[in-house]
């Protein structure tokens, strides 16, 4: 399995070739969508991570490839699926990706179906999470990322798939640039008055609310990645860096973090068949209030 095997999701797949190329993965990544979409980019990007080529994506013929292939990689552990994931099974995972890596390149933790941790077993992850030990990469699989618990939310890269049937609907560059100001608009603080008509454009359908609030999560993690990526590599929208950085400079990880979970609910809002108007309202009055707090 490589991402040249994958079907859709062609910005998040881009997203992920960047940080393989940059040599910089971050500790903790959360993986939202169907348990079959989420498991075969999870495999897709190990896989492409541990490659000896080290071009963005998966050889299939070096030994890296191969021994992944078989399913007998050192530097790989997966735990989860059935049942629920428990303190000691978290800790059974931990002490594996402790061990030194025999090839010097980074070793993945891989839990799948995330959301069956019990609480125990969040908050023994969310220690490795905190202070995570060189080289360990903590990958978490998902099908609703709402069911764990904001502290590991919070310190983990969210990448949230589109299903094979859904596929991918994009902003123009013209139409993303007026979203990434609207977002920011909202971070600064504008008055709510003077929101509205930009409100109503982007509530005028469920697609286009769905397309905005995407959009406005991307930019603020890339606003919370920007504080550890200082060459911008890892930021999806790389051609608004001076507003990235504006943002970064006014406001603190803390309340990016923050951000990005009232966007995450806006969506979330918008699968339960929230008006799309209500969903931004909503988020804006969230997202606004916490910032002020």
């Amino acid at each position: 399995m490589s991402f040249a095997d994958l079907q859709g999701n062609e910005n998040l797949i881009v997203r992920l070739k960047k940080m393989i190329r940059s040599g910089r993965i971050f500790h903790g990544c959360l993986f939202e969508g169907k348990a079959e979409d989420t498991e075969a980019l999870a495999k897709a990007f190990v896989r492409a991570a541990l490659c000896e080529r080290q071009d963005g994506d998966a050889c299939g013929i070096c030994t890296s490839c191969r021994k992944f292939e078989a399913g007998n990689s050192e530097d790989v552990s997966f735990i989860g699926g059935e049942g629920s994931v428990r303190d000691r099974d978290i800790e059974a995972l931990i002490s594996a990706a402790m061990k030194k890596s025999y090839t010097g390149r980074p070793v993945f933790m891989i839990v799948r179906s995330a959301e069956h941790m019990t609480l125990r077993a969040q908050n023994r992850l969310l220690k490795t999470l905190e202070e995570p030990p060189s080289g360990v990469k903590i990958l978490l699989l998902t099908e609703n990322a709402e069911l764990l618990a904001p502290t590991i939310r919070s310190r983990c890269i969210l990448f949230r798939l589109a299903s094979s049937s859904e596929g991918e609907t994009l902003f123009s560059a013209e139409e993303r640039e007026k979203a990434l100001r609207f977002a920011c608009d909202i971070l600064e603080g504008k008055p709510f008055y003077a929101l509205s008509g930009q409100i109503a454009g982007f509530a005028s359908s469920r697609e286009t609310a769905e397309q905005w609030v995407s959009c406005a999560e991307t930019f603020f993690r890339d606003v919370l990645v920007s504080f550890y990526d200082h060459s911008g590599r890892l930021l999806i929208h790389r051609e608004e860096i001076p507003l990235i950085r504006r943002c970064a400079a006014s406001f603190s990880a803390e309340q990016m973090a923050e951000a990005a979970v009232c966007a995450e609910k806006a969506l979330r809002d918008l699968a339960f068949n929230v008006s799309p108007g209500r969903a931004i309202k909503y988020m804006i009055f969230d997202l606004q209030e916490k910032l002020r707090g």
